[in-house]
């Protein structure tokens, strides 16, 4: 959460609104700027699944962004892009299903970056166009150790 704009969103609203951020940019924005209510800092909700983790699996997934948010400079070979190809609609365990097929996750999608670390994945997290990616994994997802955070391009 960042802007002039979004701050005027916010702060035009009625009523006491509390607003959860789920990392410290944003958490440290808001306590600036942010008037009508409650900010709390505390991890995304994705945490809060309950997943059995399953280390097996074959191969390496690349999960990266085909939209604004993406920095790769070149799309890997064998990218499915879960989230643009539809898996965003589709029930939680179809999706950690298609991520159990796989031992190693790349990518710069952060939910994809979670369910895989919460499934016992070797994960790879790359950057997005801003600072979300980074921002969660120093918040939330440092503390888990198969995940990585990959500050380079690809």
């Amino acid at each position: 959460m960042f802007g002039d704009k979004q701050i005027e969103v916010l702060n035009n609203l009625s009523g006491n609104i509390t607003v959860f951020c789920r990392e410290k940019v944003s958490f440290g924005f808001l306590k600036e700027k942010f008037i009508n209510g409650g900010i709390y800092l505390w991890h995304d909700c994705a945490f809060y699944n309950e997943f059995q983790k399953t280390t097996s699996g074959q191969g390496t997934l690349n999960a990266f962004r085909k939209d604004k948010e993406s920095v790769i400079e070149k799309e890997p070979e064998l990218n499915h892009d879960i989230s643009y190809n539809g898996y965003a609609t589709k029930p939680l365990n179809e999706f950690m299903n298609y991520l159990n097929e796989y031992e190693e996750i790349n990518t710069d999608r952060l939910h994809i970056a979670i369910c895989g670390t919460l499934l016992g994945k070797k994960v790879n997290l790359y950057p997005n166009s801003y600072y979300k990616n980074k921002a969660v994994f120093g918040y939330s997802l440092s503390k888990f150790p198969n995940i990585s955070f990959v500050d380079n391009n690809i």
